[in-house]
């Protein structure tokens, strides 16, 4: 890539000063946050994309370098050979054309010249349109300003249903905010009957700046009226330039040829967020996506952020706009409360990325711990009552994971004599939501439950409230935001035991849910499933501390988040008077009466 002149820049704009440049550098400088390594171009560029006014370029800097870090979907993987890449310029064209307009404006032309709706992403299409930005600023320098021109001629309704909502809003978000040209134009030509859908999506997103120079053009006459003719491909009636082919091979060959820069530039230009000296920024700063959030001036910064490219990666049947979907519904769903994209994603990730069960998902998880008072109210973990309960239950995340990479939940009998169901679900939510929430120990994949029956007799089963059992049952694998891999019972006294339980717990669960129970008999039998170095060292070859041990490290884990637990209930919680369709009661989520008679056994 050949950069160009420096002092041809400041020749060519004399409202550039040396002295406002060299000042932005040494503010980059002492910027921590921002990559070492901006150079004397970019800043021009940037001051004089702002019509030289120093604090606005300021911005405009601290932006694009936000932009390109936290943006995946476009600054990521810009390897020219990649797949993405490619894929792009099979369906897309983007070219700078090379004759400015008679106001000296730079023309950018854009349109799909492959028809075919499956093969089109419109990330991976917007990825390819800043890669060209890049090389066309670098190369040619500062213009009076930049107009784009999208042709929609190729552009059918399947395009339209696979525009992704969120690239659109960072792809705006970085156009307007970040991008350092004067944009003076956004023209669509040859529009379709259907523009209107598109414009729908964009207008949200769209500044009065932006919206005050987006034109819609039917026919080229419009087009000239608007932009020199003379400056279009011979593709269009009247266009003095070669043809699109031409350009979109010359173009795509030059960007090979500048694979280089692509590659160290993704690694080199980005913001280390934490060396600013400000709050640090995420998504949901820049964007407007959710991120962290207060609740009642409390931050509840554990929850983790999403990471978009990351978790893409992970599983390919995540799509990132179905994040947007969700956030759009629970705008039309007054009733539930504020929650976070990571959270969406995890709700997403436990129903294998359908949106529909998702959103059902989500209701049923705020509804069941709005109506369940009983577990879910007066949570403070430091109270006598929950500390009682906790010396006569064990309910932990153990700290060593699967190799599948599934937290292990693990349930025993502190205190057998002692022992309530009903006290035990009451602290069975305490650690999961961190677990789970603040990806401290980072993303678990599922969970695996284990539950030792030592010390539990018939008199314990025959104590059970069934209607208090299929809640729990519901709430685990129903609502809870993760997918469960397995059930594991070990240390039961005697056959009958595990018989009665399975007889109740079985007719509650779905059958696909039903096939991961696993009885045990012997802890060589459960290390088929659970390896050894994952237990408590209270099963024979467990390698982990002892339960009790564990347990009071749990509970140490859970008061350090105290806070949380007494806002929680007020702030995490559905308002029925706001539920669009009729009010949600125990019997339309369990489907059963809330009072049943207590077992009894010979």
């Amino acid at each position: 890539m050949k950069l160009c002149n420096i002092e041809d820049q400041y020749k060519k704009f004399p409202s550039l000063k040396r002295d406002e440049v060299k000042k932005l550098m040494d503010w980059c400088q002492k910027q921590a946050h921002l990559p070492r390594n901006i150079t004397e171009l970019e800043v021009i560029l940037f001051l004089h994309s702002n019509y030289n006014k120093i604090e606005a370029t300021k911005t405009t800097i601290d932006n694009y370098y936000t932009c390109r870090t936290h943006m995946g979907m476009f600054f990521g993987s810009r390897d020219v050979t990649g797949q993405d890449v490619k894929t792009a310029h099979d369906i897309f064209t983007m070219i700078p054309l090379p004759q400015l307009t008679k106001e000296g404006h730079k023309v950018i032309l854009a349109r799909l010249h492959n028809t075919d709706p499956s093969k089109f992403d419109l990330a991976q299409c917007l990825k390819l349109f800043s890669m060209f930005c890049d090389t066309m600023l670098l190369e040619e320098g500062c213009m009076e300003g930049h107009v784009i021109i999208l042709d929609l001629t190729n552009v059918t309704l399947g395009h339209v249903a696979r525009l992704s909502v969120i690239a659109i809003k960072n792809f705006l978000y970085y156009l307007q905010e970040a991008l350092p040209f004067r944009l003076k134009g956004l023209h669509f030509i040859n529009i379709v009957p259907f523009v209107d859908k598109i414009v729908f999506l964009m207008k949200p997103f769209m500044k009065k700046e932006l919206w005050d120079v987006f034109h819609l053009h039917s026919t080229m006459k419009t087009v000239y009226e608007k932009v020199d003719m003379n400056v279009f491909p011979e593709d269009y009636e009247g266009g003095q330039e070669k043809p699109i082919k031409f350009f979109h091979e010359k173009c795509y060959q030059h960007l090979v040829e500048s694979r280089k820069y692509f590659l160290e530039d993704e690694q080199s230009k980005k913001v280390n967020e934490k060396l600013r000296a400000v709050k640090r920024k995420d998504a949901g700063d820049v964007f407007g996506l959710e991120g962290n959030f207060r609740i009642n001036n409390m931050d509840f910064n554990f929850i983790a952020k999403l990471d978009v490219s990351d978790m893409s990666k992970r599983f390919p049947d995540f799509r990132e706009d179905d994040i947007q979907k969700i956030r759009m519904w629970l705008e039309k769903s007054p009733h539930l409360p504020k929650i976070t994209d990571y959270e969406i994603f995890r709700f997403l990730h436990s129903t294998d990325f359908s949106v529909e069960t998702s959103k059902t998902k989500i209701d049923n998880f705020y509804t069941f711990r709005t109506i369940s008072t009983e577990y879910f109210e007066h949570r403070d973990p430091d109270t006598e009552e929950i500390q009682y309960i906790s010396e006569t239950v064990c309910h932990q995340i153990l700290p060593k994971r699967t190799p599948e990479n599934n937290a292990i939940v693990h349930m025993s009998l502190l205190d057998p004599s002692n022992f309530s169901f009903k006290n035990y679900l009451k602290i069975s939510n305490y650690g999961g939501e961190f677990e789970f929430m603040s990806n401290e120990n980072g993303f678990a994949d599922g969970i695996v439950v284990l539950v030792d029956l030592k010390g539990g007799t018939l008199a314990h089963l025959a104590s059970l409230n069934l209607f208090e059992l299929k809640k729990f049952v519901f709430y685990l694998t129903e609502t809870y935001p993760v997918k469960l891999y397995g059930a594991h019972l070990i240390n039961g006294a005697f056959p009958m035991l595990i018989d009665k339980i399975l007889a109740l717990v079985k007719p509650m669960l779905r059958n696909d849910l039903a096939n991961l129970l696993f009885v045990h008999n012997s802890v060589e039998s459960l290390a088929k499933h659970i390896p050894l170095e994952c237990l408590p060292n209270d099963y024979e070859g467990g390698q982990l501390k002892s339960i009790k041990e564990l347990s009071q490290d749990y509970r140490k884990y859970v008061l350090q988040h105290r806070d949380y637990f007494l806002a929680e209930p007020k702030y995490r919680r559905v308002d029925e008077k706001l539920r669009p369709a009729k009010m949600k009661s125990s019997m339309d989520i369990f489907g059963m009466e809330g009072n049943f008679r207590k077992l009894d056994f010979d």
